[in-house]
């Protein structure tokens, strides 16, 4: 999703945005309360340490089949829960927003 120059304004001048990416909260809700809930999906239940540690996992594995800055994922997982860890992984890599087939419009 990208934004209007107008609307980025006026989020941040509503402390909507303050130019911290997610992985970068996510880092910093770990280092200050690690064993806290982080994420409830479904029966799911992931502390900021876990969420963290999957996001680097994952940050990892895609740096490692060559993925990073701009480049496109698509995923498919069933649970939510690995889904938005895959999510922050590709934020962080700075590839460009994932997208699941729910939003591409796409089914089967």
């Amino acid at each position: 999703m990208t934004f209007t120059e107008a609307e980025t304004r006026r989020y941040r001048s509503r402390g909507w945005w303050s130019g911290v990416t997610i992985p970068e909260l996510l880092e910093r809700q770990a280092g200050l309360r690690p064993d806290k809930t982080a994420l409830v999906a479904g029966p799911a239940r992931w502390t900021y340490n876990q969420l963290l540690r999957s996001v680097r996992r994952a940050a990892l594995a895609f740096a490692g089949l060559g993925l990073g800055g701009g480049d496109r994922v698509l995923l498919q997982l069933p649970d939510e829960a690995r889904q938005r860890g895959v999510r922050h992984a590709a934020e962080e890599i700075k590839a460009a927003r994932p997208q699941g087939f729910e939003e591409t419009g796409r089914r089967g």
